[in-house]
């Protein structure tokens, strides 16, 4: 029975944290440094937020949804390695306004306190070097 009870809560636990690529977003605004952007010191999401030279804004649900599939979100896994050196932000709203952000330095996608990542590639990194304008 304890048994079945643990597998219960690991089960609910992992669906909670899944649940962010399946609620239904209303916006998303991606704020993009630039992969190969070089800077002095490490910088945070908020650092990305305030000084990003690109700033998109999504509305229309479909391209979220790509954008949900480009993340992977529910690939995300426990990471204790510390915050990343930030270079893409992505912002999530609900209808209440309500903000879920990630972001991603150069080699992980992380969820905005650092503590789930995965990570990436230049595969996905390809996915937002139009942003670049190159």
């Amino acid at each position: 029975m304890n048994k079945l009870f643990l597998c219960l809560i690991v089960i609910l636990c992992s669906a909670s944290s899944m649940a962010v690529s399946q609620q239904p977003s209303e916006k998303a605004v991606l704020y993009y440094e630039g992969w190969d952007t070089l800077t002095r010191a490490q910088l945070s999401p908020d650092d990305v937020r305030r000084t990003a030279p690109v700033v998109v804004t999504l509305r229309d649900r479909q391209r979220i949804d790509i954008l949900l599939r480009w993340l992977d979100l529910g690939t995300l896994k426990q990471h204790d390695s510390g915050p990343g050196d930030a270079r893409l932000v992505v912002d999530f709203f609900d209808a209440e306004g309500k903000r879920e952000s990630y972001y991603a330095s150069l080699f992980d996608l992380l969820s905005e306190d650092s503590k789930r990542a995965r990570p990436i590639d230049e595969k996905f990194r390809g996915h937002f070097r139009f942003l670049e304008g190159q």
